[in-house]
């Protein structure tokens, strides 16, 4: 049940990202929308919102892990070990996710550049492309954001039982402060999840920053 119910809000996150990116104005020739490889593009679409469900699943999946308990009954090593597994799955799928939106971007720069070569008094506006990419960054990040906060909380909770914060008026404090360094730096609690997300996905910033540079005054 928890991996249909996965799957069913993965499905409506993918449904509610393709219903507004139908609202976002494409290309126009004399006032009317181009329907250049229509068909083809709705296909491509469906196709890869379907192969795409199993990766975010996997966001889903990892969240859960965490956040369950139950889980989390074996030995304090092996605890710490499914926490740089998840991690590391982690970043895998936020690597092929990353490389699925750069492609995704690519196509349709050189979409809107074929447009233009075709209609010589068609307008497709750059933004198009930007609001696009970005429109599939938020919703990778969405999922990335829950998954790694979730775990980051396992974490702390590891580290408030093996490795707590020690007694400020004690008089050594140095050893537990090194070990819970230590710790959460192999646990990789070192770095916030905008940063991980930004390292994966190299394109976002740049996206980012060209949307911002679109709104401001020439």
């Amino acid at each position: 049940m928890s991996a249909f119910g996965w799957a069913v809000a993965t499905v409506l996150v993918l449904l509610m990202v393709f219903w507004l990116d139908t609202r976002l104005p494409a290309a126009m020739v004399g006032g009317k929308p181009v329907h250049l490889f229509h068909g083809q593009i709705v296909a491509i679409n469906a196709a890869g919102g379907v192969i795409a469900i199993p990766g975010l699943v996997g966001f889903l999946a990892v969240r859960s892990l965490a956040w369950n308990d139950s889980q989390w009954d074996e030995e304090t090593r092996y605890q710490i070990l499914m926490v740089v597994r998840l991690r590391r799955q982690l970043r895998r799928l936020l690597g092929a996710f990353g490389l699925l939106l750069t492609l995704i971007v690519v196509t349709t720069a050189a979409r809107r550049q074929f447009v233009l070569t075709v209609y010589k008094n068609a307008t497709f506006s750059p933004e198009y492309i930007l609001l696009y990419g970005l429109l599939f960054a938020a919703v990778l990040a969405l999922f990335h954001v829950s998954a790694t906060t979730a775990l980051d909380g396992r974490c702390e909770r590891l580290l408030a039982e093996y490795a707590p914060v020690p007694d400020p008026a004690a008089e050594d404090i140095s050893a537990p402060l090194a070990r819970r360094r230590d710790l959460a730096v192999f646990l990789g609690t070192g770095g916030s999840w905008q940063k991980s997300f930004q390292d994966g996905v190299i394109i976002f910033a740049p996206l980012f920053t060209a949307l911002i540079g679109t709104a401001l005054p020439k």
